[in-house]
């Protein structure tokens, strides 16, 4: 196989495994500015915008908001995103929607706190 059909290989298959021709090629470290996140039906609107720090290891993507405390990784870089939008919803779900704040540990009061103060509303979406 030429170098050239492995990268368009690579390329077509999203493969974590690309050659290091194009592992140079991508970004060590951007960030992105969210004013909202969508996840599935719902679009969860930010107070302020938010930035979101995209990086990439040679490894793993990773997506982290230092504001909101999460992060997201996979092996390519769509994963990545799916899973920090994922693990945003959860959070949502679990902690900031709790009513009874008894039943949440310190951190989760933290991480309920943060969230209510950080989202100004969420949409549902069709």
């Amino acid at each position: 196989m030429t170098s050239e059909s492995a990268t368009a290989l690579a390329e077509a298959t999203d493969s974590p495994t690309k050659p290091s021709t194009m592992q140079r090629d991508q970004p060590k470290r951007e960030t992105i500015y969210l004013t909202k996140l969508t996840y599935e039906n719902r679009e969860f609107h930010f107070a302020h915008e938010t930035a979101i720090e995209v990086t990439w290891d040679g490894e793993l993507w990773t997506y982290e908001s230092k504001n909101f405390g999460i992060e997201g990784f996979e092996t390519t870089k769509q994963k990545a995103d799916l899973a920090f939008r994922q693990t945003f919803a959860l959070c949502w779900d679990h902690f900031a929607c709790e009513e009874d704040d008894s039943k949440l540990s310190k951190k989760a009061k933290q991480i309920k706190t943060t969230f209510k103060s950080l989202i100004s509303n969420v949409r549902y979406i069709e």
